[in-house]
């Protein structure tokens, strides 16, 4: 919690150096993703902390925002579209970014240890890899069709459609139904990954830095 505060305090420093230099809030949404980030860090305590429909309750809301925390990685695409002021902007996303991935990882071993505890190591470990696989199957949608965590709520059939659409293309066909999210998914057509590729390059990605951090602690 320490160094995610650091980190946040730094990357709004930084983001109004960048407003003052540039007078744009262009990377204004920068701090909303990352509140979203912390948010799975609450439900994991309360997992941590009750048991029964409320522990199962808490840990299907943080199932639906953990992928905010690694969904950060992909704001580096706004680097194309902003060429003014790289470094400046390369330093704010990475220092988000990095905020984001280590709140999320710290809920996620909250998650871990009290799922090991209850359900064993191996159940833990398995857990953690199908985590990990549809978090990053949710930050496909979330970068691509331009879906919320809270979609599922609100437009549970639309998201169920395109989803169907997604899967069985393997990301060939979006399908997107809406003409907001539409026309914003069209900025990253051109660099996008198969589906299947996307979800299982990522997460081996984010699994490997988790498992480094997971054993460094345990060392610590």
């Amino acid at each position: 919690m320490h160094a995610f505060i650091y980190l946040l305090i730094y990357g709004v420093f930084l983001f109004i150096i960048q407003y003052i230099i540039t007078g744009s809030l262009y990377y204004a949404g920068f701090l909303w993703n990352l509140l979203l980030a912390l948010v799975p860090y609450f439900f994991a305590g309360i997992w941590k902390e009750h048991k029964w429909y409320i522990a199962w309750l808490s840990f299907f809301c943080w199932l639906l925002f953990f992928p905010n925390s690694l969904y950060l990685l992909t704001d580096y695409v706004h680097l194309w579209e902003v060429k003014e002021h790289f470094f400046l902007n390369l330093l704010l996303i990475t220092d988000f970014f990095l905020a984001g991935l280590i709140i999320g990882y710290a809920s996620l071993e909250l998650i871990h240890q009290t799922w090991q505890k209850r359900y064993g190591k191996i159940s833990g470990w398995g857990m953690v890899g199908i985590t990990m696989f549809l978090s990053v199957a949710g930050v496909y949608i979330g970068r691509f069709l331009r879906f919320n965590s809270w979609d599922i709520i609100q437009h549970p059939e639309q998201l169920m459609t395109e989803l169907i659409t997604l899967t069985t293309s393997n990301g060939s066909n979006w399908n997107i139904t809406d003409a907001t999210r539409l026309q914003v998914s069209k900025l990253y057509e051109a660099g996008a990954m198969p589906f299947l590729e996307f979800s299982l390059l990522y997460t081996i990605f984010f699994l490997i830095l988790y498992i480094f951090v997971y054993e460094a602690r345990k060392v610590q």
